[in-house]
């Protein structure tokens, strides 16, 4: 019987490359990590603002396919009052 091997690339140059990072990163004081933390926020805030308006706009369009009832049922639920 012939045992098949798969061939995986070399991975060495990567995983060097996230170690070195993580010590460059372990180097840096509080307050340069603070600042990195500030800046990727500013880098990710279009994004996220972009998901919430979809995550807005599939809210609206589902509310504007259901039947009023169905929609004062989940209210009422909502509310707590049965």
């Amino acid at each position: 019987m012939v045992e098949s091997r798969k061939n995986y690339p070399d991975n060495s140059l990567i995983f060097a490359q996230k170690a070195q990072g993580r010590s460059e990163r372990a180097a840096l004081s509080f307050a340069e990590k603070l600042a990195a933390l500030d800046d990727l926020r500013t880098r990710v805030a279009p994004i996220i603002r972009a998901r919430e308006a979809r995550k807005r706009d599939r809210q609206a369009f589902r509310a504007a396919d259901m039947p009023q009832k169905f929609l004062t049922d989940l209210e009422v639920l909502a509310s707590g009052k049965r």
